[in-house]
């Protein structure tokens, strides 16, 4: 695939420009990271037909409406949870500072709910997902990059 970064966090025609290049190099399945950049790898994708997309940071058939048919599912930052259980531990006079790391475990992280492609998401692979999730959280499942060498 092609390493030609998009330039800026918003520049839909820079985004556009990345997908089409992903598109045209075979990509069936692309994760945009970069908010607004994003947005227009959306529409190359949707132009293109038949080349969906995993979004990032909040659901995207709530963010990106016009666009959740083409969505797989959200790689999610729950934001809100840090929040809460920041504040809820400054008024239960916990709080201590330092750096909150968001987990599967914590719901920190998360991944949306496969939406207007659910049926297109084999039930097996649903169960799968599913099954590595809990494994994450559980410890069974190393998430450690030294474990799976290159």
């Amino acid at each position: 695939m092609s390493s030609d970064p998009a330039v800026g966090f918003y520049s839909p025609a820079d985004g556009r420009r990345v997908g089409e290049d992903f598109i045209s190099e075979g990509a069936d399945i692309i994760l945009p990271v970069a908010g607004g950049t994003g947005i227009g790898t959306m529409a190359a994708a949707k132009d293109a037909g038949d080349v969906y997309g995993v979004w990032v940071d909040t659901d995207g058939c709530i963010s990106a409406p016009e666009y959740c048919s083409l969505f797989l599912t959200t790689v999610e930052k729950h934001m809100n949870v840090a929040v809460e259980n920041t504040v809820q531990s400054v008024l239960d006079n916990s709080f201590k500072g330092g750096l909150y790391v968001g987990t599967l475990e914590n719901d920190g992280v998360g991944i949306s709910d496969y939406h207007d492609l659910a049926s297109k998401v084999p039930q097996g692979l649903q169960d799968e997902i599913a099954t590595l999730k809990q494994g994450i959280i559980d410890g069974t499942v190393s998430v450690d990059p030294a474990d799976y060498p290159a």
